[in-house]
């Protein structure tokens, strides 16, 4: 079976015309009848753009999932006692696993773990009198993030917490 390089409809040449070893323009399977098989190198184009568009949606959460939480973030909350342009440092203290401290009330972050591009953890303020959960989405950019908090204290209710890079 011999095999052609088409686009737009010419022939730009033949697997003899390449040369020996591996033929990496093998696009679609030609005989004596090319006009045939025309239909079926039509079908694999279409595939492969659609392979390729479906790459390109799901970049930005492939983007997301690679992001580093280490360093420094400006933050922000809404709800009880909503400070805003709040410095938050993160360091990793295990594989997946962040800890750190934020510039309010003595604000501490424990056993914050990653899972694709969510953090979520615990905060901490005042020495332990005020604890609660959270939970982090980088966005694509890596430089910013949405997200909630939640009291463990009744009637404090809960907010969004939001961050991105100084």
């Amino acid at each position: 079976m011999l095999y052609a390089l088409e686009l737009s409809g010419q022939i730009f040449g033949q697997a003899s015309d390449f040369g020996p070893g591996p033929q990496l323009l093998q696009i679609c399977p030609t005989s004596q009848d090319y006009l045939s098989l025309k239909s079926e190198c039509s079908s694999m184009r279409q595939i492969a753009l659609l392979l390729f568009i479906s790459m390109i949606a799901c970049t930005p959460v492939i983007l997301a999932q690679g992001c580093d939480w280490s360093g420094t973030w400006i933050t922000g909350w809404t709800g009880q006692s909503a400070p805003s342009d709040v410095k938050m440092d993160l360091h990793e203290v295990s594989p997946n696993t962040f800890a750190g401290t934020y510039e309010h009330d003595g604000g501490q972050i424990v056993d914050a773990r990653v899972n694709g591009n969510v953090l979520s953890g615990t905060w901490i303020q005042s020495g332990g009198l005020h604890t609660g959960g959270f939970e982090f989405r980088m966005k694509a950019d890596c430089a910013s993030f949405e997200g909630t908090w939640t009291s463990d204290e009744q009637g404090i209710g809960s907010g969004e917490w939001n961050g991105h890079r100084p």
